[in-house]
């Protein structure tokens, strides 16, 4: 029976999973994958080291984890039992490796910071500020009719100017526990200052909300 995988260590693991989901080109392998694929390629799918080969042409960090792995060089193929114990530690040495960078890619890029707010159009001639510090801006929105998921609502903003700086058809891919529609934007997209934010409903009614960004 083949010995079980080596799991990674508890405080590398998760920081390897978020490397992979923050990669905008691609899902990195798995570190033991990467090992086998260096070490012993025959012990993978035709597929899975097309896949790889792929993936090392347009990832700079796997190659670079790749080749920090001291090579084994033995002369004669091993058992599997045999080479096990030396695939699982290059394995870790991987998992240290592409830690590292992701540590480092935290430290340069900071952390995202969702800001949560209740548009109403009877705000009573009220602004809605936004925290300088957010990132991410989550507006839920009270648009006098139910509005189903999928449904297209016409977006525009518009600075204090005047300009119109955003103008697009955004589709509802959330509601809250009130069935609200939920509209997210990214806060660097929008102007400075006071703006107003238009939103038309399928059934052609428009909302305008102050805010102050």
């Amino acid at each position: 029976m083949n010995p079980a995988e080596p799991e990674l260590p508890p405080g590398v693991e998760p920081i390897v999973r978020r490397l992979a989901a923050e990669d905008p080109r691609t899902t990195h392998p798995a570190a033991a994958a990467l090992t086998s694929y260096d070490e012993e390629p025959a012990s993978l799918s035709p597929r899975t080291r097309q896949w790889i080969e792929s993936h090392l042409v347009v990832c700079s960090t796997c190659r670079d984890a790749l080749s920090a792995v001291p090579r084994l060089e033995l002369r004669a193929r091993p058992l599997r039992l045999r080479l096990w114990p030396f695939a699982a530690a290059a394995g870790w040495i991987l998992a240290a490796f592409l830690g590292l960078r992701a540590l480092e890619r935290e430290q340069r890029e900071p952390f995202l910071s969702v800001h949560s707010l209740v548009l109403s159009t009877p705000r009573g001639g009220g602004i809605a500020s936004i925290p300088a510090g957010a990132r991410i801006l989550r507006f839920e929105l009270v648009l006098g009719e139910e509005v189903p998921l999928g449904a297209l609502l016409q977006i525009r903003i518009d600075d204090a100017a005047g300009r119109t700086v955003v103008d697009e058809a955004r589709e509802v891919e959330e509601r809250n526990e009130r069935d609200w529609p939920v509209l997210t934007l990214d806060r660097a997209a929008l102007p400075r200052g006071t703006a107003q934010l238009h939103v038309r409903t399928p059934a052609g009614l428009e909302s305008v909300f102050e805010l102050s960004l």
